[in-house]
C-alpha cells in the first residue's frame, strides 16, 4: 500500500503515485500519526489493543476445534469478546477522539 501525504501532516492510502494530488507527497511507508491527527492516534492504540488480545481468541477457538479443554472459561471468553467489541466501538463514542473511555481489560 502507498500513501499520499498532505502538507498539514494528514494522509490517505493510494494505489499509485499518480493518485496523489499536486499538493501531496507520495510515500510507500505508512506515516507515523502526529498530534495533528488525534483520531488516527486513537485508532492506532485501539488496533494495538485488539492485536494484543487476538491470540487469546484464537487459542480458545483452536482448543474447541481439537476438542481440548479451554484455558478460558465460557464467561472469560465472553468477557474478552465484549472487550474487543468495545474497542471496535471506540470511534463511535461521543467524545471521540479527544475524550475516550477505554474499556477495561477483562482478564
Amino acid at each position: 500500500m502507498s500513501y499520499a501525504i498532505n502538507k498539514d501532516g494528514g494522509w490517505r492510502a493510494v494505489g499509485l503515485e499518480a493518485d496523489c494530488a499536486a499538493d501531496e507527497t507520495y510515500s510507500e511507508t505508512q506515516p507515523i500519526p502526529t498530534s495533528a491527527d488525534p483520531a488516527l492516534q486513537v485508532r492506532v492504540k485501539r488496533d494495538a489493543l485488539l492485536i494484543d488480545s487476538q491470540w487469546l481468541v484464537q487459542r480458545h477457538r483452536d482448543q474447541i476445534e481439537v476438542s481440548e479443554p479451554t484455558t478460558l472459561t465460557t464467561d472469560q471468553y465472553k468477557a474478552l469478546l465484549t472487550y474487543r467489541q468495545a474497542l471496535r466501538d471506540v470511534p463511535t463514542q461521543i467524545g471521540f477522539p479527544d475524550n475516550i473511555v477505554w474499556p477495561s481489560y477483562p482478564l
